[in-house]
């Protein structure tokens, strides 16, 4: 069984050679919408008053929402 969702994930280092920049997720933060996902990551309601200014310091760190994959074998 296969779910489609969204996780929050990190930058875990620069990739020197690529120029890129090497991700790593926060596999508690999986979510079926990326709200649900910053949710999770966050815990804090998107009615919070701070909900802004805490999403706002994390994406401002690097973090970002990327497509996943949760699979299950039953």
């Amino acid at each position: 069984m296969k779910v489609e969702g969204y996780i929050i994930c990190f930058p875990a280092m620069q990739d020197g050679a690529a120029g890129g920049v090497v991700y790593a997720p926060h596999t508690y933060s999986f979510g079926k919408t990326v709200t649900e996902a910053w949710i999770r990551f966050m815990n804090i309601h998107p009615n919070d008053f701070e909900w802004d200014r805490k999403q706002t310091h994390w994406i401002d760190r690097g973090y970002c929402v990327k497509e996943a994959t949760l699979e299950v074998k039953l």
